[in-house]
């Protein structure tokens, strides 16, 4: 008689390796909503993992990105601000909704989204760097 090892100890498929995206990496540059000020971004490679924006030089807030979506070559993600927004006592919506797109030179089109509008109501251009301040 042959027994079945119990589920825990059988061979599993293994777990599809997270492939990184152009978009992966950490960008920064200037946003615009009548007022100026920086974004940071930091996008991981597993696209599944959560991610971080961070703003500066005008506005003091950040939290984290999830990624919730791509078509062609247009990558969406959700923000949930988690210090420096209204939520806490700041100025920062407490959430919304980032796309992005990789330019042909490599820069990175960035606009934000209150959570229900699609009216753009922040955009600038970032470019990769090494990581975040």
């Amino acid at each position: 008689m042959w027994l079945e090892p119990p589920g825990e100890l059988q061979q599993q498929e293994p777990l599809e390796a997270a492939r990184p995206t152009p978009v992966s990496g950490a960008w920064i540059g200037e946003v615009s909503e009548g007022i100026s000020y920086q974004v940071c971004m930091n996008v991981p490679k597993d696209l599944r993992q959560p991610g971080s924006v961070t703003y500066f030089d005008g506005l003091s807030c950040g939290g984290e990105i999830r990624h919730v979506n791509e078509a062609a070559g247009l990558h969406t993600f959700v923000e949930t601000l988690t210090f420096g927004n209204v939520a806490n006592g700041g100025a920062c919506a407490d959430d919304g909704r980032i796309e992005t797109q990789l330019n042909p030179d490599g820069s990175l089109d960035w606009d934000w989204f209150p959570t229900d509008s699609n009216e753009v109501q922040v955009s600038g251009t970032l470019r990769r760097v090494s990581s975040c301040p």
